[in-house]
Protein backbone atom coordinates (compact mmCIF):
# COMPACT_ATOMS: atom_id res chain seq x y z
CA UNK A 1 0.00 0.00 0.00
CA UNK A 2 1.24 3.57 -1.23
CA UNK A 3 1.57 6.57 1.42
CA UNK A 4 -1.74 8.26 2.23
CA UNK A 5 -2.60 11.27 0.33
CA UNK A 6 -1.66 14.39 3.01
CA UNK A 7 -2.67 18.56 2.48
CA UNK A 8 1.70 18.67 1.06
CA UNK A 9 1.19 16.46 -1.58
CA UNK A 10 -2.12 17.90 -2.80
CA UNK A 11 -0.36 21.04 -2.26
CA UNK A 12 2.59 20.06 -4.81
CA UNK A 13 -0.27 18.35 -6.93
CA UNK A 14 -1.63 21.43 -7.69
CA UNK A 15 1.48 23.37 -8.07
CA UNK A 16 3.21 20.51 -10.26
CA UNK A 17 -0.54 21.22 -12.50
CA UNK A 18 0.16 24.75 -12.82
CA UNK A 19 3.97 24.68 -13.79
CA UNK A 20 2.65 21.76 -16.14
CA UNK A 21 0.35 23.84 -17.79
CA UNK A 22 2.46 26.42 -18.31
CA UNK A 23 3.79 29.10 -16.19
CA UNK A 24 3.18 31.91 -18.55
CA UNK A 25 -0.59 30.85 -19.57
CA UNK A 26 -1.47 30.34 -15.80
CA UNK A 27 0.10 34.06 -14.97
CA UNK A 28 -2.12 35.53 -18.00
CA UNK A 29 -5.21 33.12 -16.20
CA UNK A 30 -7.20 34.00 -13.38
CA UNK A 31 -5.44 31.20 -12.10
CA UNK A 32 -2.11 33.33 -12.10
CA UNK A 33 -2.61 35.77 -8.59
CA UNK A 34 -3.60 32.05 -7.00
CA UNK A 35 -0.57 30.63 -8.04
CA UNK A 36 1.67 33.40 -6.54
CA UNK A 37 0.19 33.72 -3.87
CA UNK A 38 0.56 29.71 -3.02
CA UNK A 39 4.33 29.34 -4.50
CA UNK A 40 5.14 32.44 -2.10
CA UNK A 41 3.88 31.06 1.03
CA UNK A 42 4.96 27.48 0.15
CA UNK A 43 8.56 29.07 -0.76
CA UNK A 44 8.64 30.53 2.71
CA UNK A 45 9.85 26.93 4.14
CA UNK A 46 10.62 25.63 0.51
CA UNK A 47 12.13 28.30 -1.92
CA UNK A 48 14.83 26.43 -3.59
CA UNK A 49 12.55 22.88 -4.56
CA UNK A 50 9.43 25.52 -5.66
CA UNK A 51 12.03 26.84 -8.15
CA UNK A 52 12.58 23.12 -8.99
CA UNK A 53 9.31 22.57 -8.97
CA UNK A 54 8.59 24.76 -11.59
CA UNK A 55 11.45 23.59 -14.12
CA UNK A 56 10.56 20.38 -13.45
CA UNK A 57 7.26 19.42 -11.99
CA UNK A 58 7.54 15.36 -12.68
CA UNK A 59 10.60 15.18 -10.09
CA UNK A 60 8.80 12.73 -7.58
CA UNK A 61 11.62 13.46 -5.46
CA UNK A 62 10.95 17.23 -5.30
CA UNK A 63 7.18 16.36 -5.06
CA UNK A 64 7.95 14.47 -1.79
CA UNK A 65 10.49 16.86 -0.72
CA UNK A 66 7.94 19.53 -0.79
CA UNK A 67 4.95 18.13 0.67
CA UNK A 68 7.13 16.49 3.47
CA UNK A 69 8.06 19.97 4.45
CA UNK A 70 4.35 21.55 4.28
CA UNK A 71 2.94 18.46 6.53
CA UNK A 72 5.41 19.22 8.87
CA UNK A 73 4.17 23.40 9.86
CA UNK A 74 1.63 23.67 12.02
CA UNK A 75 -1.97 22.68 11.48
CA UNK A 76 -2.55 26.52 11.29
CA UNK A 77 -0.28 26.91 8.79
CA UNK A 78 -1.32 23.57 6.92
CA UNK A 79 -5.04 24.73 7.20
CA UNK A 80 -4.03 27.94 5.61
CA UNK A 81 -1.52 26.34 2.89
CA UNK A 82 -4.73 23.92 2.24
CA UNK A 83 -7.06 26.60 1.21
CA UNK A 84 -4.70 28.46 -0.95
CA UNK A 85 -3.80 25.33 -2.90
CA UNK A 86 -8.10 24.62 -3.35
CA UNK A 87 -8.42 28.39 -4.72
CA UNK A 88 -6.14 27.86 -7.43
CA UNK A 89 -7.33 24.26 -7.78
CA UNK A 90 -10.47 26.19 -8.74
CA UNK A 91 -9.00 28.55 -10.54
CA UNK A 92 -7.23 26.47 -12.42
CA UNK A 93 -10.42 25.19 -13.75
CA UNK A 94 -12.18 27.91 -14.46
CA UNK A 95 -9.29 29.26 -16.36
CA UNK A 96 -9.66 26.62 -19.55
CA UNK A 97 -6.48 25.52 -18.88
CA UNK A 98 -6.59 21.37 -18.65
CA UNK A 99 -6.87 19.68 -15.73
CA UNK A 100 -5.34 16.13 -15.06
CA UNK A 101 -6.78 15.68 -11.68
CA UNK A 102 -9.20 17.78 -9.23
CA UNK A 103 -9.45 16.57 -5.80
CA UNK A 104 -11.51 18.29 -3.27
CA UNK A 105 -13.19 17.98 0.23
CA UNK A 106 -10.98 14.61 1.01
CA UNK A 107 -11.18 14.01 4.52
CA UNK A 108 -9.31 10.48 5.32
CA UNK A 109 -9.95 9.03 1.89
CA UNK A 110 -8.37 5.49 -0.16
CA UNK A 111 -8.41 5.98 -4.14
CA UNK A 112 -5.53 4.42 -6.62
CA UNK A 113 -5.60 6.32 -9.95
CA UNK A 114 -3.40 5.37 -12.51
CA UNK A 115 -2.90 6.81 -16.40
CA UNK A 116 -5.21 9.20 -16.71
CA UNK A 117 -4.73 11.77 -19.29
CA UNK A 118 -7.04 14.83 -19.68
CA UNK A 119 -6.95 15.92 -23.50
CA UNK A 120 -9.08 18.33 -25.20
CA UNK A 121 -11.86 19.74 -23.53
CA UNK A 122 -11.79 17.48 -20.47
CA UNK A 123 -10.72 16.85 -16.95
CA UNK A 124 -8.75 13.78 -16.00
CA UNK A 125 -9.84 12.65 -12.80
CA UNK A 126 -12.62 15.28 -10.74
CA UNK A 127 -12.81 13.35 -7.07
CA UNK A 128 -14.68 15.31 -4.32
CA UNK A 129 -16.16 15.20 -1.10
CA UNK A 130 -15.29 12.00 0.10
CA UNK A 131 -14.73 10.58 3.81
CA UNK A 132 -12.20 7.85 5.16
CA UNK A 133 -9.58 6.21 3.09
CA UNK A 134 -6.60 6.43 1.48
CA UNK A 135 -5.35 7.98 -2.78
CA UNK A 136 -3.03 6.65 -4.87
CA UNK A 137 -2.76 8.70 -8.00
CA UNK A 138 0.42 8.07 -11.05
CA UNK A 139 0.89 8.81 -14.07
CA UNK A 140 -2.12 12.14 -14.45
CA UNK A 141 -1.22 14.47 -17.87
CA UNK A 142 -3.45 17.46 -18.86
CA UNK A 143 -3.25 18.28 -22.63
CA UNK A 144 -5.30 21.09 -24.04
CA UNK A 145 -8.05 22.89 -21.93
CA UNK A 146 -10.63 22.02 -19.69
CA UNK A 147 -14.73 22.67 -19.67
CA UNK A 148 -15.63 25.83 -18.43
Amino acid sequence: MSDPVTVGSLVVSVLAKAADAGLSAVAKSAAGDAYEKLKQKVSQWAATKVATLEVAPDSERTRRDIAEIIDRQSEHEVAAIRLLAQRLGNELKNSGLAVGLELLDLKNVTIALENIEATGNSIGARVQRLEGGHIEAKDIKAKGRAPK
